[in-house]
């Protein structure tokens, strides 16, 4: 015996545009997620070039020679010439890594184009850095925190060592008589 059956289905309009209102509202999050992110990126890349030409720039590079002068002298005095063009070029370091720290510039970015300056700086800037902590503990902290995070990305990069990356003073010598030469 055949039974034939009638199957009433009925169709919750409410619900099949609700969940439409669900899936629009979600592939809309997730267009704005993804353009924000690429403006975000493509902000950063302008700050990195406007930051690299600055950097590369006539007065920075007479910045840089005179700081580079002022470490290869020796112990920092308060009358030690260029002590203000090395606390220039430490700030400069200093405001990449605020950028960083909040996000306006990713660390592999500033890896590439300015670890090979923040290094030798930082390392050779180290006993003026520690006196001036001494009266102010938070001075260079964002070059610090840069420094640190730059070390880290220069290790994966490079595949080296902390030993790899402990510059002997006659390398930094020679890194400083090279930024003389400005």
């Amino acid at each position: 015996m055949l039974h034939n059956r009638c199957v009433e289905v009925t169709i919750d309009y409410s619900a099949v545009a609700a969940a439409a209102a669900l899936l629009t509202s979600l592939v809309s999050v997730s267009a704005l997620w993804y353009e924000s992110k690429r403006w975000r990126f493509s902000m950063g890349i302008d700050l990195y070039m406007k930051l690299d030409e600055r950097f590369n720039g006539d007065g920075m590079r007479k910045t840089r020679k005179a700081a580079a002068r002022a470490l290869l002298s020796g112990h920092m005095r308060p009358d030690t010439p260029n002590k203000a063009a090395l606390e220039d070029t430490l700030d400069f370091f200093e405001m990449i890594g605020f950028l960083v720290s909040r996000g306006a510039l990713d660390d592999r970015m500033v890896w590439h184009g300015f670890f090979n300056f923040i290094h030798p700086y930082w390392l050779s800037a180290q006993g003026y850095v520690e006196e001036q902590r001494r009266t102010d503990p938070t001075v260079w902290s964002d070059l610090d925190q840069l420094h640190r995070r730059l070390l880290s990305v220069e290790k994966k990069e490079r595949k080296c060592s902390d030993a790899d990356l402990a510059w002997s003073k006659d390398s930094l010598r020679e890194f400083l008589e090279t930024e003389c030469q400005l």
